[in-house]
């Protein structure tokens, strides 16, 4: 088991040495994408003799797998990170395929179409900063409001209050009413008693 697993780390370390070579050749190399072809096939013969050592792996004892696991984890990342530098050079050999194209006025029009880019994203920007102005200024209106309806509250409850008052007052003033014209009409009784007591008087002195 541990020499089928080494025998299949030796192929994937030829392959990825291979690979390896090509992708440091790209940048100066006459033929590009002959030799990236060339570095893919190898990633590519990596990646068999990868999946070879993660299933023998499989199959060995506990204690010789654990072993080997360290072993499996760093070809996975080497690979992985030989993955990331091809699809890098490749992304770059575009990008000079894309400029080596490109005439006078094509990049006069990828240059204005970055400046209205550039403005776009400017006049977003203004317009978000006037959104959170606008916000800023709803919010301090709200809280005037709030403050203007708690002192219309106080008002309403002193003028309540005041209203109160005023009932009482009300209230004192026709009963004192009501004893004024009571009193009225105990003095009238009075009167009309010593009128009539006189009168009676009278009447027997005479008689």
């Amino acid at each position: 088991m541990a020499e089928l697993f080494k025998g299949y780390e030796n192929d994937f370390s030829k392959y990825i040495a291979s690979a390896n070579k090509k992708i440091a050749l790209l940048p100066s190399a006459p033929k590009p994408d002959a030799i990236l072809a060339e570095a893919r096939h190898d990633i590519q013969d990596a990646e068999h003799w990868l999946r070879q050592m993660e299933s023998e792996i499989l199959t060995m004892p506990a204690q010789l797998s654990s072993q080997y696991q360290p072993r499996l984890k760093r070809h996975q990342e080497n690979l992985l990170q030989l993955k990331k530098s091809l699809s890098s050079e490749q992304t770059r050999k575009n990008k000079v395929d894309l400029m080596g194209k490109t005439g006078p006025d094509s990049r006069e029009k990828l240059l204005n179409s970055n400046e209205i880019l550039q403005e776009s994203g400017d006049t977003l920007e203004r317009t978000y900063r006037l959104g959170l102005e606008s916000e800023q200024i709803a919010s301090d209106a709200l809280g005037n409001l709030k403050g203007q309806r708690v002192q219309i509250q106080k008002i309403n409850e002193k003028v309540n209050d005041v209203g109160s008052n005023v009932n009482k007052a009300n209230r004192v003033i026709g009963s004192m009413n009501r004893r004024r014209i009571w009193m009225k009409i105990i003095m009238l009784i009075i009167i009309v008693l010593l009128m009539v007591a006189c009168a009676v008087a009278l009447y027997i002195k005479v008689g």
